[in-house]
């Protein structure tokens, strides 16, 4: 039996006939940390290399330092949040509460309302 390297980016697999039993793991998504991501784009910013000659030092592809390029740019100190989630300022939390506890009694109401409306026939 042969055996496969599971560090080795390509493995074999005979059930991928159309591409000579190589199948390649590219569905495996690496995450980076926010001081990773930080210190990538900072250093591409302060120091005389190239984009991408820092993409390959820190073993990323150039589009992506480029992406994170843009988001520290727009974003500023919100960027890189992490699984997703923006950094909320204080305002912006306590507007999103308030907008969820609005969605929360909006939803009693109706549900009060219809069994007032339920209760109030007059059996026939």
């Amino acid at each position: 039996m042969e055996q496969v390297n599971t560090c080795d980016p390509v493995m074999k697999n005979e059930s991928f006939p159309l591409f000579g039993g190589v199948r390649s793991i590219i569905g495996a998504r690496r995450k980076y940390s926010e001081n990773f991501k930080r210190d990538a784009v900072l250093l591409s910013y302060n120091s005389d290399k190239t984009v991408k000659e820092i993409s390959n030092d820190r073993g990323i592809h150039r589009y992506l330092l480029d992406r994170w390029h843009e988001e520290f740019e727009e974003l500023g100190e919100k960027a890189f949040p992490g699984n997703g989630l923006r950094k909320l300022s204080p305002l912006e939390e306590e507007n999103l509460r308030l907008k969820r506890q609005l969605a929360d009694v909006t939803e009693e109401r109706d549900i009060l309302k219809k069994a007032v409306h339920t209760f109030s026939k007059k059996p026939k």
